[in-house]
């Protein structure tokens, strides 16, 4: 499954908004996971907290499925 297939059955919650950053809160109910993720408006930068992200994105310069969903629905 693709990255853009899996973040269309993601649910995506705003959590909030600030001048600087935008929260967004992912959940994904079939492998029973949530994980935060944030726009920087700033740095004009996302960021999430899953495992993937941290240890992939440097080298791929790809988003997550959880960054695609909140990007999607923001």
């Amino acid at each position: 499954m693709s990255i853009e297939d899996r973040a269309k059955r993601l649910d995506v919650k705003k959590d909030y908004e600030t001048q600087k950053r935008v929260a967004f809160t992912v959940k994904d109910k079939e492998r029973k996971t949530k994980h935060s993720v944030f726009y920087s408006k700033d740095k004009k930068e996302w960021f999430c907290d899953c495992k993937w992200y941290a240890t992939r994105f440097n080298s791929t310069k790809r988003h997550c499925a959880h960054v695609t969903a909140a990007k999607n629905r923001s």
